[in-house]
């Protein structure tokens, strides 16, 4: 079984190898925030990044979708499902969708994605709104 999060686990050497103590304390230290991931895409002339942008009906941000197989997005880590929050360090999450895919096309042979998963950015958007 897992250990729960926002615990820590230490051993106790005083009591010896065939008695070992284990000592379960609340880690003061865990943040469960979300963390945004930045993802490097680099790409050669003439090759794609490997992803689709996609806005969804109903639902706030910018998805990622399709993420393609050994394509420079799932080598960098992006994710189907991931939320765009910047693109070349330039805040986009309440950019209209068309501006954002430019910024995209534009940005040459390097791009730089700040996301997070997609739970994640419900967390967040949960506790914005």
């Amino acid at each position: 079984m897992a250990p729960a999060l926002g615990r820590t686990f230490t051993f106790n050497p005083k009591e010896g190898i065939d008695n070992p103590a284990l000592v379960i304390s609340e880690d003061p230290e865990s943040d469960q925030s979300p963390v945004p991931r930045l993802c490097q895409l680099s790409r050669m002339e003439g090759q794609d990044f490997g992803f689709f942008l996609r806005m969804e009906k109903g639902r706030r941000g910018h998805v990622i979708r399709d993420v393609e197989p050994w394509s420079p997005a799932e080598h960098s880590g992006l994710r189907t499902g991931d939320r765009v929050l910047e693109v070349n360090e330039e805040y986009v999450d309440n950019m209209e969708f068309p501006r954002v895919v430019r910024r995209i096309q534009s940005c040459g042979l390097q791009l730089f994605l700040l996301v997070l998963r997609e739970k994640e950015y419900e967390q967040v958007i949960l506790h914005l709104y």
